[in-house]
Parts: C-alpha cells; sequence; structure tokens
C-alpha cells in the first residue's frame, strides 16, 4: 500500500502541472486566431504555429492591471509584426493585418488580407565571375517568391564554390528587388570571396596528457588540401566529442601565408579524464539494485577507455573490467577487451561464471556499424527445475551488425534502432551441443508535433543446433520483465517445468509506447507489450502473453528518469503478482 500511495502522489503532481500548457499558467491563456486563408491552409497552419510561438507571459514583475494591461498592448503589436514577417517569407509582400479586439482580456483575431503572392522575374550572381555556376541555382524564374527555396538555393551555391575554388574567405547574401506593379521580385545573390588557398601545418598545444600521434588522427584533411571552414569545423566537433577536452580553440592567420597555405594553430584545455557515476533501480521483480563505476576516458594517452563496474541487484552481482581502445589499425574500427566475475539467482538457474572476451567495431557509415570478436565463459550452471549442476566453457563468436538513425540517443522522436545479432557456442567441455543463437531487434519513433511520440518495437530470436536440453539453461531465451514484456516478473513469460522457468529456443517481443511531455521535464507514458516463448527453434506468432500500463517520465540533463507500473492482461496464472513496479534510467526502449 505505501508504494502505491508514492505513486498516488506523483500522479497527483502531474495532475498539477497539467494546469500549464506549453508552459503558460492558466491565469495568463491566450485565445488569439488568424482569421482569413481558408483557401491556403498551409500557410495559415504557419501562421498559427508563429502565433503560439510569440504568446509568451507576462514577466513576473508585471502585476498591477495597468501593466498587465500595457503588456497584452505590446504582446498583440509584436504578434502582427512577426505575421508580417511570415506571410513576407511566404511571398505576400502587399499583405496586410486588422486585428479585431474582442474587448476580453487577452483574446482578439488577427484577419489576414492577403493579397497578390509575387513571382520571381528574374535569378542573378554577381559579380561576373560566378555566374559560370548559375546552373548550382535550384530557385527558377517564375516560381513564387518564398524565402525557404531561396535560402538553400543559396546554402548549395555555397557547397559548389566552396568545394570547387577553396576560398579563404567565402561570404554570400542575397537581395530581393520588387517590381509591386506586376508583383515579382528579382533574386540578387552576392558573393564575396578571398584567395583561394590550401590547408598548412596543424600545431597543437595545451595537451598535457593526450598523445599528439593520437590528435593528428582526428584531423579530417590532410596538408595541402583544399582548404574549406567545415572541415574546420569537423575537426573541433571530433576533437569535443572525444570528451577529453573542455575546450578547442582553432586560430587562423589574418591571410593565407604566401598568398595560399593556411596553418591552424590549435589550443587545447584538457578537462578531468576520471569519473566516478553511482546509478540505481527498483524493480519489484528484482529488487533494489545499484551500480558503481570508476571510468579512465586517457588511460594510455590515446583516448583508451578503462571501465571498472559493479553491480549489484537481488537477483545479479557483477564484477567487470573492460578495455576500449579507438583507432584500432584503422581511423574507423576500436577494439574492445572485456573479463567479468558474475553470479545471478533466478527463478530458472542459479548460475557463478568468469568470462572474458575481445571484439572488433567498425563504423561503415555515419549509421551503420558492426562488429566481431570472440568470448570465453566458463559457469557452473544449476537448474532450479531440475537441480541438476554442470561446468561449461562456452567459446562464442559473437557477430552483430547495427543500423541507428535516431535523432537522440536517450530519448529518440524520430529514426530507427535495428540490431542483428548471430553466435555461434562450442562448449569446450562437451556438456552442451553446438549451436547458434541468432537475434534481430527493431525500434522506430514518430514524433508529433512537440510533446508527443509513439514509439514501437519488435525482437525475433531463435536457437538452431541443439534441443533445448543440451543448450545451458543461461543462453536460452526468457521474457519477462522491465527490459521485456513488463507486467509479468523476470522470466515469467514462456515454458515452464516443474513450476519454474525452464527457456526456450525461441522468442518474440513486442511493444508499443505513447509518451506525452506534460513540461520540458515532466511526462506521461502508456504502454502495451507481448512477447512469446517456445521450446520450439522456430518463432511462432500467436498466443501472446500480454502486459500494459503507464509511467512517469522526469527528462534530466543526463536523459529520462522512468517510473512504470504494469499489469499483466493474459496469462495471469504465471504472474507471482498483479502489478509489477520498475524504476531506472533511460526509456524503456
Amino acid at each position: 500500500m505505501r508504494i502505491l500511495n508514492h505513486i498516488f502522489v506523483i500522479m497527483a503532481g502531474l495532475f498539477l502541472s497539467s494546469c500549464f500548457t506549453d508552459g503558460i499558467p492558466l491565469k495568463h491563456q491566450y485565445d488569439y486566431k488568424i482569421a482569413g486563408l481558408s483557401d491556403l491552409p498551409e500557410t495559415k497552419d504557419y501562421l498559427d504555429k508563429i502565433l503560439k510561438e510569440q504568446l509568451i507571459p507576462p514577466p513576473d514583475d508585471v502585476k498591477s492591471e495597468a501593466e498587465l494591461k500595457r503588456y497584452e498592448a505590446y504582446l498583440e503589436r509584436r504578434v502582427e509584426s512577426s505575421l508580417i514577417k511570415a506571410l513576407h517569407a511566404k511571398g505576400f509582400y502587399d499583405a496586410e493585418i486588422k486585428f479585431q479586439d474582442t474587448g476580453v482580456k487577452n483574446t482578439g483575431a488577427y484577419e489576414i488580407i492577403k493579397g497578390d503572392q509575387y513571382m520571381i522575374s528574374e535569378v542573378s550572381i554577381k559579380p561576373k565571375q560566378f555566374r559560370q555556376h548559375i546552373e548550382a541555382l535550384t530557385v527558377e524564374q517564375g516560381s513564387a517568391l518564398t524565402a525557404v527555396p531561396v535560402l538553400k538555393s543559396q546554402a548549395e551555391f555555397y557547397e559548389v564554390i566552396q568545394k570547387d575554388e577553396c576560398y579563404f574567405n567565402l561570404e554570400m547574401s542575397y537581395q530581393v528587388v520588387l517590381d509591386r506593379k506586376v508583383k515579382t521580385g528579382r533574386v540578387i545573390y552576392d558573393v564575396e570571396a578571398g584567395p583561394k588557398s590550401v590547408f598548412g601545418k596543424v600545431y597543437f598545444k595545451g595537451h598535457t596528457s593526450v598523445e599528439e600521434s593520437y590528435l593528428r588522427k582526428l584531423i579530417p584533411f590532410k596538408e595541402g588540401d583544399c582548404f574549406r571552414r567545415e572541415k574546420i569545423e569537423k575537426l573541433r566537433g571530433e576533437l569535443l566529442s572525444t570528451g577529453l577536452f573542455a575546450r578547442a580553440d582553432i586560430k587562423l592567420p589574418d591571410q593565407p601565408v604566401d598568398g595560399k597555405v593556411v596553418p591552424l594553430d590549435i589550443d587545447l584545455k584538457e578537462r578531468a579524464h576520471r569519473t566516478v557515476r553511482v546509478g540505481a533501480s527498483f524493480y519489484t521483480d528484482e529488487g533494489l539494485g545499484g551500480v558503481v563505476g570508476w571510468e579512465h576516458r586517457n588511460f594510455l594517452g590515446s583516448a583508451e577507455k578503462l571501465e571498472a563496474k559493479i553491480k549489484a541487484s537481488q537477483r545479479q552481482q557483477q564484477a567487470s573490467l573492460d578495455l576500449t581502445k579507438p583507432f584500432f589499425i584503422r581511423k574507423d574500427q576500436t577494439l574492445s577487451l572485456t573479463s567479468s566475475l558474475e553470479r545471478e539467482d533466478s527463478d530458472a538457474f542459479d548460475e557463478l561464471s568468469i568470462g572474458a572476451g575481445a571484439s572488433i567495431a567498425r563504423a561503415f557509415t555515419r549509421r551503420l556499424s558492426g562488429s566481431t570478436g570472440v568470448e570465453l565463459k566458463i559457469s557452473q550452471i544449476e537448474g532450479k527445475n531440475t537441480l541438476i549442476q554442470d561446468n561449461f566453457a562456452l567459446l562464442s563468436f559473437p557477430h552483430s551488425l547495427t543500423w541507428d538513425s535516431r535523432n537522440d540517443k536517450l530519448n529518440a522522436r524520430k529514426g530507427w534502432f535495428i540490431k542483428g545479432t548471430s553466435e555461434p557456442f562450442l562448449d569446450m567441455l562437451g556438456n552442451s551441443d553446438p549451436f547458434f543463437k541468432n537475434r534481430v531487434t527493431a525500434s522506430t519513433y514518430f514524433g508529433f508535433e512537440k510533446n508527443t511520440v509513439f514509439a514501437v518495437r519488435a525482437s525475433v530470436g531463435s536457437i538452431q543446433g541443439a534441443d533445448i536440453e543440451n543448450v545451458p539453461a543461461t543462453e536460452r531465451f526468457y521474457a519477462g520483465g522491465g527490459g521485456s514484456v513488463r507486467g509479468f516478473g523476470y522470466q515469467e513469460v514462456g515454458p515452464f517445468m516443474n513450476g519454474d522457468p525452464s527457456g526456450g529456443a525461441s522468442i518474440v517481443e513486442g511493444a508499443a509506447e505513447i509518451r506525452y511531455k506534460l513540461t520540458d521535464t515532466l511526462g506521461v507514458v502508456g504502454f502495451v507489450d507481448a512477447g512469446k516463448v517456445d521450446e520450439s527453434p522456430t518463432p511462432e506468432f500467436g498466443d501472446f502473453s500480454i502486459g500494459a500500463g503507464v509511467g512517469v517520465r522526469y527528462y534530466s540533463s543526463f536523459g529520462p528518469l522512468r517510473l512504470d507500473v504494469a499489469t499483466p492482461l493474459t496469462d495471469k496464472g504465471n504472474a507471482d503478482s498483479s502489478y509489477q513496479i520498475y524504476i531506472s534510467i533511460g526509456q524503456a526502449f
């Protein structure tokens, strides 16, 4: 009951926070509307968005009625000015706005008299030397004079010139000359360019513990390459993304040396390379859990990361030591060495194991990556449903391929995450038959407006090559729990033997979530999870165990904190409890 009371308090807090809409307190709710534009719904939607963005509550020091009235008048004028600019961006340069005051505080309508939309009569470039690139301009004569294609064409034109000509300075602007009699406008692109240049030497300073040989591997160009300022920004991003530096100031000469060569002076400031991490979680099926870790991000001087970690919960205790080395043989490869000592006590088995492994990961493209490796795990396992204890020395060769187009790995609003793994196993002690373990997991995200995300996850796995009874209990598939089918306890979905989970040779899981942000820091979630584990290696798509629930999200600076409450909707006889509670860091998927 205490847990339920805590949940009630949290939900009450969320109810109070819902008294705010987009951060605007109810006492400052606005009811301004756009009138007209019924024949241009896309333009009306654009103006509605501009209107909504401009409706900002008065500052805290504005309290009296007179001050609030003056602020309302200021707000109405500012909105009108923003709407006029927006109409110009859509090509309506003769547009007028008439404000209709209802006499009621914080309400009114902006009637749009749009006039004719201006068209482009001519596109030109100056000075003449750049007119040879005019075919790179995508904006065309006779099209609507709107801001977006004009700016897009300018950006594309800039890329073409910079790529071909290597200018030290390159600035581009445009102007529009209107002819109000015929409702047209000339678009004139103006280019200012410095001397053509190449990259010179790169000089680093301020790096006290980071090896310069490593820094030079981050440089995205070679001495003598065509000078491009975009590559300088890329280098700055590469340096800061290592996590080793708090600052990376890149200084250029006022003019190229000898009229052509551009050397770079890079002043670095290192940040602390060691971090202590502490985390906690609570699942009703696993109990309270915690993790303590120590990390060194520059262990050997070239961004090698050494991480020591201890994880402990009621079900599992683990100590691990991992070393990761970037730029292994190739610039796009990373070497990982892992070791662990682990004990797990679940409803299906007891395990005591020690393991070590090595893997190489490669980034094929910005979104596609893969890895291959080898692992050896020596373990003592006792099955809870058979009370038979066996020793295993599993040698495996894990391979994976990952596609990741998510816009945010901790809290995605769009994109895909797809990962496929294939891992052959061989027991060096002969107590298990050789087998293959394969699995594919995918999730995708759809953002609606700025507050709502619909997230979907699906996973399918299969073990082949050996009968299920000849596969170690730790390597079989299980489902149920906070990272699987919520509403069911850990390992509560799947085959049972003698009252305990026995695991299966195939698994199918799916989940769907609606995530809605009430404020910038608080959100709610509704979800449905489903899963099935079968003794056959062929996945079965039917007769799923289904759980559903609601959750709360607190969006902190380091990622979302989640609290989920779920209940089983089917197969309730397999569940030890009518509900489960999950508290941890990060979205469920």
